[in-house]
């Protein structure tokens, strides 16, 4: 699994300050993401089925856990504050919607 890992920041040819979007992230291959980003200070928005997992996952160094166990996830996580930029607008809005939509 670590290879995977490490084959998809290549792959994708990241650099630090570069976003990763990851759906299930706590599965094996998701949690050594998050580890190797962390390394490479590549962020993060990590996507988990459970809410039972957003601890698991942020003792795994994660920043950004967005659990999407109910229907409602994207408006639910558009009005916590942390997703929001600096400048007052929707930082992940678009994203969120596109996959909650598809």
């Amino acid at each position: 699994m670590p290879l995977n890992s490490y084959l998809l920041f290549e792959a994708l040819d990241t650099k630090p300050g570069d976003w990763i979007v990851q759906t299930a992230s706590n599965g094996a291959v998701g949690r050594v993401v998050v580890q190797l980003a962390k390394g490479r200070k590549v962020n993060v928005i990590s996507l988990i089925r459970r809410d039972d997992g957003i601890d698991e996952m942020k003792s795994l160094g994660a920043e950004h856990v967005l659990s999407t166990a109910d229907g409602n996830w994207p408006a639910r996580h558009r009005k916590d504050h942390r997703w929001r930029s600096n400048q007052g607008g929707d930082r992940f809005g678009i994203r969120s919607h596109y996959a909650a939509t598809r």
